[in-house]
């Protein structure tokens, strides 16, 4: 319980969350690269929903370039290999990295968790962004591995 006795308004989701912790007799929750894991398939899914829909000409009837449509050889080439460096990376370092995050029993408070929220966001996209400026800063990696990023010559909206 909170300070006062007053429960946080995240204690029943949070409980879930400690519950699925522990599956099949492993920390699953509790895992250092949880998070990783968990946006890796976040991202692929969000990814596969864009990429049906996009797929779909009568719901794209607003597209900028209408007559221009990837083949399903650019959607492979651009989106197969990151997805499979994800979560090769992910797999190595979750069956390797056996390191463990101690969960809290008392779940945050509604403006703790969107102060850290809001933080993890301006950071990553931060990180994002760095990232990318790098990848045109080192010819190297523009050349073998940031090309995909602009081989891409349709606009998506």
């Amino acid at each position: 319980m909170a300070t006062g006795g007053v429960q946080p308004i995240l204690q029943g989701v949070w409980d879930q969350v400690r519950a699925l912790d522990r599956w099949q007799g492993k920390h699953v929750v509790s895992h250092i690269i949880f998070p990783s894991v968990w946006a890796s398939v976040a991202f692929v899914l969000v990814c596969l929903y864009f990429t049906i829909f996009y797929d779909i000409p009568h719901v794209m009837r607003s597209k900028i370039q209408p007559t221009k449509w990837p083949t399903t050889r650019d959607l492979i080439i651009s989106s197969i290999p990151q997805t499979i460096i994800y979560f090769v990376i992910n797999g190595l370092l979750w069956y390797y990295l056996e390191v463990y995050v101690e969960l809290p029993r008392e779940a945050p408070s509604l403006l703790q968790f969107t102060k850290e929220l809001l933080g993890c966001l301006i950071v990553g996209d931060l990180c994002i962004y760095w990232y990318h400026r790098w990848m045109h800063a080192v010819p190297f990696l523009l050349r073998n591995v940031h090309c995909v990023h602009h081989g891409y010559r349709a606009v998506y909206s």
